[in-house]
């Protein structure tokens, strides 16, 4: 999503603006300049139905399963961007899920750190 790792030739790229960070996380200026230095995006298969619980892991999910979907989570990083996290997700759910609250709709609270975006369903071929 950032480099063109493979050198496959029809790779129109970079499709997330930022940089890698660990092995399967990108940080880019959304993380650093609204939620904190250390934050940072990554994707997660999670049920798409309603949640119980706020957790990524009780909430994941096999990719042959029909109610798996990719959301794209923000990761806190440091204890210090916890506010800033709170405070972000406090705006999305109020302005894209009418304040639904953070176990069901487009916006949901993945755990005590994080926040998850529901993007799509995944789909096996």
């Amino acid at each position: 999503m950032v480099n063109n790792r493979e050198s496959l030739s029809s790779w129109n790229g970079p499709y997330i603006d930022g940089s890698v960070y660990g092995v399967n996380r990108i940080q880019n200026s959304f993380t650093k300049n609204v939620v904190g230095t250390s934050a940072y995006l990554d994707v997660l298969k999670l049920k798409g139905s309603d949640w119980t619980v706020s957790s990524d892991t009780t909430n994941a999910c096999a990719s042959n399963s029909s109610d798996c979907y990719a959301y794209i989570r923000i990761y806190r990083g440091g204890n210090e961007n916890v506010a800033a996290v709170q405070k972000l997700y406090s705006i999305l759910d109020n302005s894209h899920d009418s304040g639904n609250g953070g176990l069901t709709g487009k916006i949901r609270i993945c755990s005590t750190d994080s926040i998850c975006f529901k993007y799509m369903p995944i789909r096996m071929i």
